[in-house]
This record gives structure tokens, sequence and C-alpha cells, in this order.
């Protein structure tokens, strides 16, 4: 397949709504990929989508979609309107913010379940390998995002 882009596109991860007729409707998407002039979207089930329309990410990135490029069972390719694009770099940025902040949440979740490997009767720990489990995930992904290229 070539690649006709006129702009790299980055792989990502980006929750995202697609907007219809003037934010009467939205449907939950995943944004796979991004650049200056398209998007790689995917949806739980296939959809029919009108060939414009409005990309809003949850990074509160909007882009306005001129085309749809090519579907794939529940993906698409989509074009951007040339004034409606943003710098990717900002999103990108966003995205990784949010995405520590999800998963500091998470980890203030998890605390009871790692606390209550504690022995109730020495007050030490219970070897477990769910809490060990926790504290290696929890190390590989404060690594992954201290590392990420800016």
């Amino acid at each position: 397949m070539s690649d006709n882009r006129r702009a790299p596109r980055r792989r990502c991860l980006i929750g995202a709504k697609v907007v219809l007729k003037e934010q009467a409707s939205t449907i939950n998407c995943v944004v796979r990929s991004l650049s200056e002039t398209g998007a790689k979207i995917e949806f739980e089930t296939i959809q029919l989508l009108p060939q414009q329309f409005t990309l809003r990410l949850d990074t509160a990135a909007e882009y306005s979609v001129e085309s749809i490029a090519w579907q794939r069972d529940k993906q698409i390719g989509v074009i951007f309107r040339e004034n409606s694009s943003v710098n990717s770099e900002n999103v990108f940025s966003q995205n990784r913010l949010s995405n520590a902040a999800a998963f500091q949440d998470e980890i203030s979740t998890q605390a009871p379940v790692v606390a209550s490997t504690m022995s109730p009767i020495s007050n030490t720990p219970i070897a477990s390998s769910a809490g060990q489990d926790f504290a290696l995930e929890y190390r590989k992904r404060m690594a992954a995002l201290q590392h990420k290229p800016k």
C-alpha cells in the first residue's frame, strides 16, 4: 500500500468523539494515529458516517473533517480541512499528561488492594503476586511516561 500522506502520522491512543449535526449526536471512538492533515480512527462497531463531521479529542483539540479517505471494518482514515488542524505535538503532550493523571487515579484506587496484602496479625506484608504485579506495572508505566520523546 502506498503512503499518500502530506504530513507524517504518529501512532497514538487518544479517546475522541465524532460530532454530527452541530452536536446533536456523538459517537465514541479512539484515534489510533494522527498528523497535521488527517487521522486513523477506530470505532467499537462498524459505523456509517457522513463525509464531513467534527472530531473532538479528549485532549480538547477539535478537527473539522473534510472527507473520509478509506474505511476498513471498524477503522477509517480521515482528511482534515486545511484550517482546522492544530499542532499535533501539543495534542501528544496533553495526551501524555492526561494518561499520567489517569494512571495516578488508578494507583489511588489500587492502594487499598495493595494495603490489604498486609498480615492483620503481624502487620507485615504477605507475599502476593497481585501486589508484586501492581508494583512492577507501576514502575513500567512511570518509566514509559518519563522517557517519551518530546
